[in-house]
């Protein structure tokens, strides 16, 4: 497998592959006989993969001695444990909102590893009355097959997101949110999961199942990162408004702003 040096910007991410390889090998492959081979407790990793502990470059120094990693893997997973933070906590200064605190901040490494758009989804059916952690009912409730339902549940459960009681499936913590002002392919990949499911819900949702709505004006583009504010907190005044009540189904809000011109020159601009 190649690797590249993007691939190590959360170490997380190459001890997480690790972990799913082992499990595809051996189904009772266990995080704690992961922990074991790794040479530290089973709470210490957890903590580690689920972003509550810094993995130290003395830490990462052992780990790929351990997973009998090649030089340049070695070295990148280190490289990486010392500039890397899990979950920053921070914003860029014009993305602060009063209610951030409510919120569990990811930066765009720690999103990588929940990219794909029905990891958020079980975050939202874990908060349902009678949510199971059961691969074949997430499955069955998603429309996603059993191995994609399988290999995010045990994601979610490895990165602390969720938890297991009993049979039952209970959401931990805050909201995700993330904040990113590039256009990193999984972000990209993650609108547009969510722009093909809008396109599947506008063809065979019935309409008071749904809103979809467009509006075409005249801007001034200056007052873009304006609206871009305003929208994040209608975003979470409706979040809010629609979680309200008894939770029985999982919603996704997504709004849009976007040019509707082609090749704009800025120069033109008058």
């Amino acid at each position: 497998m190649e690797l590249s040096n993007a691939h190590f910007g959360d170490p997380r991410t190459l001890l997480l592959d690790r972990y799913h390889e082992g499990k595809r090998k051996n189904g009772h492959w266990s995080l704690r006989a992961y922990a074991s081979k790794l040479g530290v407790s089973a709470s210490a990793l957890s903590e580690i993969l689920s972003g509550k502990r810094t993995l130290t470059p003395k830490m990462a120094g052992r780990f790929a001695q351990r997973l009998k990693l090649g030089a340049d893997e070695s070295h990148a997973l280190i490289r990486s444990s010392l500039f890397t933070k899990a979950y920053p906590g921070g914003v860029p200064p014009d993305a602060q909102e009063s209610d951030d605190d409510q919120y569990r901040m990811l930066d765009i490494d720690a999103f990588k590893l929940i990219a794909d758009w029905y990891h958020l989804a079980i975050l939202s059916l874990a908060e349902i009355e009678g949510a199971r952690a059961d691969a074949n009912w997430i499955s069955k409730r998603l429309g996603i097959s059993k191995p994609e339902a399988k290999g995010a549940l045990e994601r979610l459960l490895t990165l602390g997101f969720v938890e297991k009681r009993g049979t039952r499936l209970v959401s931990k913590g805050k909201s995700v949110s993330i904040e990113t002002k590039g256009y990193e392919p999984a972000i990209r990949s993650f609108l547009h999961q969510n722009l093909d499911k809008a396109h599947f819900s506008l063809d065979n949702d019935p309409a008071e199942d749904r809103e979809l709505s467009a509006a075409t004006i005249a801007i001034d583009p200056v007052n873009i990162p304006k609206a871009r504010m305003a929208m994040k907190r209608f975003r979470r005044e409706l979040c809010r408004l629609l979680g309200k009540g008894k939770k029985q189904r999982v919603y996704t809000v997504s709004l849009q702003c976007f040019p509707a011109e082609m090749n704009f020159d800025q120069k033109e601009r008058t």
